[in-house]
């Protein structure tokens, strides 16, 4: 078995961890290949031409960054073939979700003889499509990405110490710089209505201090937000945060590490499939935390288009 590792994730210090994967590893004979993001595609595409399955460890900025290229490559990669994943990035958050509660770490998913299937979420850029796995963000945590994705000095030494830590110190910048822009949702609540060809239309207009469509239960290092979602339902819990003040979001940011989500003020919940996210200027979005720029955003979810390898090693 082969396995490429991204040497980039877990803030460019996912190497230290191979020798603790390989001693995880030995009973099925792993070979741990290291790359970077200017390579990994072309190892991908030497791997898909002789074998059916794909292995990586990374995180979700890795399993983003491959499964748009192969579905760019051969859309119907999936049809046939699965995709390993082994959890070494700063959050986690798709594997983590995937995850059983009664199971533990290592975050492995490389069982091939029985795999799962789980939806895609796809966003339309101008004419550009883009895929996802995750969760996505508007708002306060798109540029709060931005920021962990190319921190300062102090952020990227604390990434190295704590994604928690790290999450905390770019927490301290968003305090101070976000002003939030007017922003226009359309979307339809699936929930709103048993008959869902009828749903109303329904539009919220607004400054928003985040907008999160979430597949997964984690979005950041151990946040997450208490959902009977599941990551083969075919729709996205949708969280709109109104934002009002810098108290609040202070609030708002000390209610979520605390997993007191019900005490959020100005919070609404929806259950969507497709939403629409526009605004007067380009601004951030971020998906499986890579960013995006546009003043305009289509997103859909499309049920169960991808297969992973199952919780475990090969059976």
């Amino acid at each position: 078995m082969k396995i490429l590792i991204n040497r980039m994730a877990f803030g460019g210090n996912a190497l230290k961890k191979i020798q603790a994967l390989q001693n995880l590893l030995k009973d099925v004979k792993a070979e741990i290949l290291p790359t970077s993001p200017l390579v990994m595609n072309a190892q991908i595409e030497g791997f898909s031409e002789k074998e059916n399955s794909i292995n990586l460890a990374g995180g979700d900025g890795t399993f983003h960054c491959s499964i748009n290229f192969l579905l760019n490559r051969w859309p119907e990669f999936f049809s046939k073939n699965t995709l390993g994943l082994v959890g070494v990035g700063s959050s986690n958050s798709l594997l983590k979700s995937l995850q059983s509660p009664s199971k533990k770490s290592p975050l492995f998913f490389l069982n091939h003889q029985a795999p799962v299937e789980i939806d895609l979420g796809e966003i339309k850029i101008d004419h550009k499509l883009i895929y996802f796995l995750a969760n996505g963000s508007v708002g306060l945590l798109a540029l709060g990405n931005f920021l962990f994705n190319q921190p300062s000095k102090l952020v990227g030494w604390s990434k190295k110490i704590s994604t928690e830590l790290a999450n905390f110190l770019v927490f301290l910048q968003l305090l101070k710089n976000y002003h939030p822009m007017t922003l226009v949702i359309k979307t339809k609540d699936l929930r709103s209505d048993q008959n869902k060809d009828k749903n109303p239309e329904i539009k919220r207009e607004g400054k928003f201090l985040n907008i999160q469509f979430l597949k997964a239960q984690f979005y950041t290092g151990g946040y997450s937000f208490p959902s009977d979602n599941t990551m083969d339902s075919g729709f996205f819990d949708l969280h709109l945060f109104r934002y009002h003040s810098k108290w609040q979001t202070l609030k708002t940011f000390v209610l979520l590490s605390l997993n007191r989500t019900e005490q959020i003020p100005d919070h609404e919940v929806l259950r969507v499939r497709d939403l629409e996210i526009s605004g007067a200027q380009p601004f951030l979005l971020e998906v499986d935390g890579e960013i995006y720029e546009s003043s305009h955003f289509k997103i859909t979810c499309h049920q169960k288009k991808i297969k992973v390898a199952g919780w475990g090693l090969p059976s």
